[in-house]
C-alpha cells in the first residue's frame, strides 16, 4: 500500500523501489491510499504502471489493485457529525425550553428533531458506506 498524498510521479519511483529491493519478494501489486482525486488517482497509477513496466519502459511486471479514495471518507465523516450535531442541539434545545417553562410543544418538537438526526445517523452508521 502507497500513501500517494502530496505526489503523483514520486509514487511511481517509490513502486519501482519497493519492487526491485529484494529479489526474493514477488511484489503482486500496490494500492494506493489516500487519492485525492480522479484526476490524482490517474497520475499515480500511470506513475507506477510506468516505474514497474506495466507501461513501455524497463520491464517489471505489477499489477495495479485499486486506489482509498479520500474523498470518500472525508464525505462519510462530514455527514455523520452533521447528524451527530443535529441530533445533541435537538436534545439541548428540547432540555432547555423544558426546564424554561415553555410551551410543551416546544421541547416536544425538539425532541422529535433530535430524533430524526439520530435514528438518521443510526441508519447511515448500519449502511457503514
Amino acid at each position: 500500500m502507497l500513501d500517494v498524498a502530496a505526489m503523483s510521479r514520486t509514487s511511481g519511483a517509490i513502486a519501482s523501489g519497493l519492487a526491485r529491493f529484494d529479489p526474493g519478494l514477488s511484489v503482486a501489486g500496490f494500492i494506493l491510499n489516500r487519492v485525492g482525486s480522479a484526476t490524482h488517482a490517474a497520475w499515480s497509477r500511470e506513475a507506477v504502471e510506468r516505474a514497474t513496466g506495466a507501461r513501455p519502459g524497463q520491464k517489471l511486471q505489477v499489477d495495479f489493485l485499486g486506489a482509498a479514495s479520500i474523498e470518500d471518507a472525508i464525505r462519510s465523516t462530514g455527514r455523520r457529525l452533521a447528524l451527530s450535531a443535529g441530533a445533541a442541539s435537538g436534545l439541548v434545545g428540547a432540555a432547555a425550553t423544558a426546564a424554561a417553562g415553555t410551551a410543551g410543544w416546544i421541547s416536544i418538537t425538539f425532541a422529535c428533531v433530535a430524533g430524526v438526526f439520530g435514528s438518521w445517523l443510526a441508519l447511515d452508521l448500519a449502511r457503514r458506506r
